[in-house]
């Protein structure tokens, strides 16, 4: 069946699709058809999605720059529609943070690899913080698996690893991150949270910055091992 609605009168008799074009002939000129998906003679399956459990997190090195690289230039690909930014003319977009990591620049400065049910799903990073403690850096998980609570069980998973005082920036005007952070912080931190906008640079809106202080009593000894804190499964955008 074709659907109808009213016409661009800019562009009479414009169709999407041959049966369309042949309709159109027989309807009046100021009405547009447009192509009804479930007139089509055949369905399609959806997808299934991958297994969203277990959430592990396996720390890099500057050995495993390959892995980190492709999952950098995923990540910044998402960026670039919130920046506005361009590839460079090899195709690539440039990712400082990751550069740093691999340069060896700040030895506090640590990466983990997010795996689900053993497979790679994305990446976080760490930084010591300007004002103390520790600043979440670059935070990714790939799109097939977002929305399933593996972004936030990632998070708490790194911020068990260092208790203290923890700040998250993030950019309120990309959409969904905001509401994301903010369920992360109250699943580690109850109500006890502050948010608040940072400095306004020249070319962009400011970046907004989470704040909170986590008990060490939850910490694994070591850092670096793969911690154990679920967090309830739900709809995020990670």
């Amino acid at each position: 069946m074709i659907c109808w609605r009213i016409f661009d009168r800019e562009e009479p008799g414009r169709a999407t699709c041959g049966r369309c074009v042949r309709a159109a002939s027989a309807r009046h000129a100021d009405e547009r058809p447009v192509c009804d998906a479930t007139s089509m003679p055949w369905t399609a399956a959806v997808p299934p999605r991958p297994a969203s459990r277990p959430v592990a997190l396996a720390a890099l090195n500057r050995s495993h720059r390959a892995v980190l690289g492709n999952l950098g230039q995923l990540y910044r690909h998402d960026l670039s529609e919130t920046y506005g930014h361009l590839p460079n003319d090899d195709g690539t977009f440039n990712d400082r943070q990751t550069d740093r990591f691999v340069a060896g620049v700040d030895p506090k400065h640590h990466t983990w690899l997010i795996t689900v049910a053993g497979r790679t799903a994305g990446f976080v990073m760490t930084l010591p913080a300007e004002n103390g403690g520790t600043l979440l850096g670059p935070f990714f998980v790939v799109r097939a698996l977002r929305r399933t609570g593996v972004g936030r069980e990632a998070a708490a998973q790194v911020i068990a690893m260092f208790p203290g005082r923890w700040s998250i920036p993030f950019q309120r005007y990309n959409p969904g991150v905001e509401r994301f952070w903010c369920r992360v912080a109250t699943d580690v931190a109850g109500d006890q949270w502050d948010m608040h906008d940072g400095p306004v640079p020249e070319n962009r809106p400011p970046d907004t910055w989470i704040t909170f202080t986590t008990a060490p009593d939850s910490a694994p000894t070591d850092p670096l091992v793969q911690p154990g804190h679920p967090v309830s499964p739900g709809a995020d955008e990670h």
